[in-house]
């Protein structure tokens, strides 16, 4: 079965950390961007299992 993503943003909680809601037996790909003057610049996207048992992610972004 095949679905189309679902987009969302969240807020950062203070400078580098942010909180996201995760469900239980949904997987989700998360990644960070950050928006430049000419384009956006992405951090590679991290996967989280259907757990949801994850602390302390780090998303890189590459400086430009």
């Amino acid at each position: 079965m095949v679905s189309d993503p679902i987009i969302y943003a969240v807020q950062i909680v203070s400078p580098g950390h942010f909180r996201l809601k995760v469900y239980e037996g949904i997987r989700i790909t998360i990644n960070a961007y950050l928006d430049g003057r000419d384009k956006q610049i992405y951090s590679d996207p991290i996967q989280i299992a259907e757990t949801g048992d994850y602390k302390n992610l780090k998303l890189v972004i590459p400086t430009p």
